[in-house]
């Protein structure tokens, strides 16, 4: 991302995504409309130290009330597409469990990002696995018939048993949405 940047939802261009700026005082993550006064000012985009910033406070366990504070923020402000980034990059695998545990968390509803998750899953350890399928199961839809035929697909085809347990429900969930 350039400088100046905001962040859109690939899951819908009609949600807000996120805008970070820094300034020589604060570094800040805003979620939804990006306030008037920043809308336009050179400097902004987001670095990696902020991003870092906010994945520690999601997975610090010494942090705990202000993880509960942290995850009623993003709650609040539809801060999906900022999550599921997080999930998705890279750099923050190994904090990827405690990241999906806050997308179910939050109580947003991640339906627009199921293919996301199916497509971690294959991937993701068992603990991970759990989590995504907590996800999944709390998505209430709608959804399109080539994503829940995808995401079926997807999950179907892992074939180590403790997966295939813990993806159970979740593969009965979207056999049902597919009939």
């Amino acid at each position: 991302m350039n400088e100046g940047d905001t962040h859109h939802d690939e899951a819908s261009e009609n949600q807000p995504g996120w805008f970070a700026h820094q300034s020589e005082n604060f570094s800040s993550i805003y979620f939804g409309k990006v306030p008037d006064h920043l809308a336009q000012t050179p400097g902004g985009g987001f670095n990696a130290s902020q991003i870092a910033n906010a994945v520690k406070l999601l997975t610090d366990p010494a942090g705990h009330e202000i993880r509960h504070e942290v995850l009623a923020t993003l709650k609040r402000n539809d801060a999906r597409s900022f999550l599921v980034m997080l999930v998705e990059d890279k750099a923050h695998i190994r904090h990827r469990r405690e990241l999906i545990t806050a997308c179910w968390e939050t109580g947003l509803d991640f339906s627009a990002y199921l293919l996301h998750f199916a497509r971690i899953a294959p991937e993701a350890n068992l603990a991970e696995c759990i989590e995504i399928s907590t996800v999944i199961e709390e998505m209430h839809g709608p959804f399109e018939a080539s994503q829940l035929s995808e995401a079926y697909t997807l999950l179907k085809q892992i074939n180590q048993a403790d997966k295939q347990v813990i993806l159970a429900p979740v593969l009965e969930k979207l056999q049902s949405a597919l009939n």
